[in-house]
Formats: C-alpha cells, structure tokens, sequence
C-alpha cells in the first residue's frame, strides 16, 4: 500500500505540477480532484463487497468444514490479493524510478 501511496503522490506531483500552474481557477480543480478521491474510494468499497462473496461461494463448493475456507482464503487472498496488492505497484515503481532517474539526470546534464 505504501509503495501504491508513494507511486500515485509522485506521479501525481510530476503530472499536475505542470497542469495546475496554467490553471486560473486552482481551487476548483482542487476540489475535482477531492470529489474525485471519493468516487475511487467508494468503487474500492463495491471491489471489497464482490471479493467476500467470492469467498462465501468458494466456501459453499469447497465444503462447510473449516479446511475448505481456510484453504480458499489462503488461496484467493494469498495468491490473487498479495500479489495484486504488492507486487504490481512494486514492480511499477522499480521501473518508473528507473526512468525518473534518467529524466532528472538528463535535465540535469542540458539544463548546466
């Protein structure tokens, strides 16, 4: 989550910097951006409701004892949330830290 945070502040921080600064009305686009927020935190909620009925019809295939929810929990949550969760924002922030670096590194070399 954290890796997701940092990702999402510095591309924000990279894009908008240069939008915002030819905008007459920053004020508004700021609360654009905060109804926004909203909006994608709600869709995250209906995300989380469809991932728990998952679980529950998993449950009710697998069998009623505890082993076949144990074991579609660890599967489903480990396997498809982690990964999703950790690996993709990280490995998109390796990369795009790797490009940063050689756009700032390149600026600096032309800019002095």
């Amino acid at each position: 989550m954290l890796t997701t945070f940092l990702a999402g502040s510095a591309l924000g921080s990279l894009i908008f910097s240069r939008f915002i600064d030819n905008q007459r009305h920053s004020l508004n686009f700021l609360g654009l951006v905060q109804i926004a927020t909203g909006i994608i935190a709600i869709m995250s909620i209906l995300e989380f409701t469809q991932l728990r009925d998952l679980m529950v019809s998993s449950w009710q295939k697998l069998g009623t004892g505890w082993v076949g929810f144990v074991c579609a929990g660890f599967f489903i949550g480990g396997l498809i949330g982690a990964h999703l969760i950790q690996g993709v924002p990280d490995a998109l922030l390796r990369k795009l830290f790797g490009i940063f670096m050689l756009v700032i590194a390149v600026r600096m070399i032309v800019s002095g």
